[in-house]
């Protein structure tokens, strides 16, 4: 039987899917200058509950906006403006490597009356689930 360098055809897979995953990165699409403005930051600032996750709070700080989940406090970070109702959350712990696009949803009234979460990136741990989550506004 022929040798085969499994090795190299394993790294040559991962560094592809790398690849493809940076080139479907909504972050790689930031503009440097000239963003649109934010939504009013008191908008989307405020505690969300998911009945299973429990409670995620948005906060602001001067310019910045600060996600933080209670029940999970390593998953927080800082929220960055991307487009429309979206914003990316980059985790404060760099390990998880799961950054997440976090969108609210507008209401009749235009205010925002769900948030949910999706990976950023394809190669994100499938264990990393949030998508599934459903969180409006806690009372």
């Amino acid at each position: 039987m022929p040798a085969t360098d499994r090795v190299s055809a394993l790294r040559k897979v991962r560094d592809e899917r790398v690849a493809n995953a940076a080139r479907q990165s909504p972050a790689r699409v930031l503009p440097a200058t000239g963003a649109a403005a934010a939504p009013d930051p008191a908008l989307v600032a405020g505690t969300w509950r998911d009945p299973w996750f429990g409670d995620v709070t948005i906060s602001q700080a001067g310019d910045k906006r600060h996600f933080a989940a209670r029940r999970s406090p390593r998953l927080n970070g800082d929220l960055q403006y991307f487009r429309g109702n979206t914003y990316i959350v980059k985790w404060t712990n760099r390990s998880y490597d799961a950054d997440a696009c976090v969108t609210f949803s507008l209401g009749t009234d235009g205010k925002p009356s769900r948030m949910a979460m999706a990976a950023i990136s394809p190669l994100t741990d499938f264990s990393v689930d949030f998508q599934d989550l459903d969180f409006p506004p806690a009372p």
